[in-house]
């Protein structure tokens, strides 16, 4: 067994809130006491990554002042990173959370989108001590406290799979919340799904895995991000993490690539495998799409290459 330290570092916590609009805005600017106004860090993009617009009244970095994070930022807060020991991601549905169909499609995705052994396991409900009866919700921190107490000597980090609604700190309710130095995540479907008695849409099948990607990125120190269209953009409401893309804008891949060094571009392949595997036919294309435009500008001589070839030829 492994304990967490007295002091926990909490990345970017994920506050998905279930209310969407102005007023969870101000909730958010009264809870942090934060105002827009910091400049995106933008770097260099991958090819098709798309600018975000201005933020809008309710939008999340209208209630949250986040610029994103440089790569040598990112380097330097020194993130999580697999070993020959500790490199497979547990994916863990605790006691209530009974959908196993979805949670074995959630963990084909998981292991196709970090290049990572991915392995499904049960656990027990979440702790008593987590639940508030006057919120009638659960405690995420004390979800995430108990994972990192009961993590498997080779589990590099825990994503679990809840039914119980979270909430954290004074924010009222979370669809998942990360910490890094615990190296556990958490997702509820509480509030991400629709009726619990009825089959789960495609929608809300993409709307998981996204969410328990986003989350897992966390985990490995990604921040939100700022400056272009991307998983890791904060989100508000459920109609945000649904106009969510399923990719990483490229300054967030070039982050999480030299955490775990994969191959890009046998990583992208497997990712739109699974997304064809899983029915998601409309995100694989978006991939595939991406992956042509990357090889066609790995291919494409730069200056630097045209300078050299003219400097060879006999004209010099």
């Amino acid at each position: 067994m492994r304990y967490a330290a007295a002091g926990v570092f909490l990345l970017a916590g994920c506050m998905l809130t279930w209310t969407a609009g102005a007023a969870q805005a101000q909730e958010a600017r009264a809870v942090f006491g934060l105002k827009s106004g910091g400049v995106p860090i933008v770097e260099r993009p991958a090819p098709g990554d798309v600018r975000l617009a201005y933020p809008q009244a309710g939008e999340w970095l209208d209630a949250y002042e986040e610029t994103g994070m440089t790569f040598l930022e990112y380097v330097s807060s020194d993130p999580l990173r697999p070993s020959p020991e500790r490199r497979t991601i547990y994916l863990v549905c605790l006691e209530g959370f009974e959908d196993f169909q979805t949670a074995r499609e959630v963990r084909r995705f998981l292991a196709a989108f970090f290049s990572l052994p991915v392995r499904l396991v049960t656990g027990p409900r979440p702790p008593a001590a987590a639940y508030d009866p006057e919120r009638r919700r659960y405690d995420g921190d004390e979800i995430l406290f108990a994972l990192n107490r009961h993590m498997p000597d080779d589990a590099l980090l825990c994503a679990a799979l809840t039914d119980k609604d979270m909430f954290s700190g004074r924010l009222s309710a979370v669809f998942g919340l990360a910490y890094r130095d615990l190296r556990a995540c958490v997702v509820s479907t509480a509030r991400a799904w629709g009726d619990p008695s009825q089959a789960r849409s495609d929608d809300e099948r993409l709307r998981l895995d996204k969410l328990v990607a986003h989350e897992v990125c966390h985990v490995f120190g990604l921040a939100h991000s700022a400056g272009y269209r991307c998983l890791m953009n904060g989100t508000m409401s459920l109609s945000d993490v649904d106009r969510a893309p399923v990719y990483l804008c490229g300054p967030a891949r070039r982050q999480l690539q030299y955490s775990i060094g994969f191959d890009p571009g046998l990583r992208d392949r497997r990712i739109v495998q699974a997304l064809r595997t899983l029915d998601h036919a409309p995100e694989a294309r978006v991939f595939a799409t991406r992956r042509v435009r990357a090889d066609r500008v790995a291919a494409r001589p730069t200056r630097a290459d045209d300078l050299l070839a003219a400097r060879r030829s006999p004209r010099w």
